[in-house]
């Protein structure tokens, strides 16, 4: 999903190279936009809420991003979203990228064209055929 959006929105002219890739995340995204954000040169801040483990934490920062926690009191989770933009109002919109991963449409998109027909693929290898997809937050 990370390479998927960074991809078209690299196709659109919405990121630049060099370009400091800011989001919210309790791990995973944060993990791979901190690898993508390490291999194609654009630093990385990554905000989370302080409960999450230290093993994501030191990943995240082992690709050279910052993270920076978010307390309860601060708002957790939706804290971080509001960090990411309080953040990106603070370095001028214009060298900052925004994912946005839960409001981003390519987000979605990503599933559609790639998890999806992975899920199909890797059932129909076993002989299973769904009847229904059930789904929940996170990756």
């Amino acid at each position: 999903m990370a390479l998927h959006i960074l991809k078209r929105s690299y196709e659109k002219g919405t990121i630049k190279r060099g370009d400091v890739i800011i989001e919210a995340s309790s791990g995973n995204t944060g993990i791979s936009f901190s690898a993508l954000g390490r291999a194609l040169g654009h630093p990385v801040i990554v905000f989370m809420p302080d409960w999450m483990s230290s093993e994501r934490r030191l990943l995240i920062k082992s690709y050279g991003a910052q993270v920076i926690p978010v307390s309860a009191l601060q708002g957790g989770f939706i804290g971080s979203i509001q960090l990411v933009e309080e953040t990106a109002r603070e370095h001028g919109e214009r060298h900052v990228f925004l994912p946005r991963q839960f409001q981003n449409e390519l987000n979605p998109e990503a599933h559609r064209l790639t998890t999806g027909p992975e899920i199909l693929v890797q059932l129909a290898s076993v002989g299973l055929h769904p009847h229904c997809f059930v789904a929940g937050v996170g990756t």
